[in-house]
């Protein structure tokens, strides 16, 4: 669920132009996931 959430939904599409911009993406959605980035559960 949460890489669902990372991949399609919170992970810009910029950062797929090299590996050094997915990586940063995707560590500062880590960093950020409870204060910036919350999944809704319903």
């Amino acid at each position: 669920m949460l890489w669902r959430k990372i991949k399609y939904e919170w992970m810009p599409f910029s950062a797929y132009t090299s590996f050094d911009s997915l990586q940063n993406g995707l560590f500062n959605i880590l960093k950020n996931i409870g204060d910036e980035y919350v999944i809704e559960c319903t």
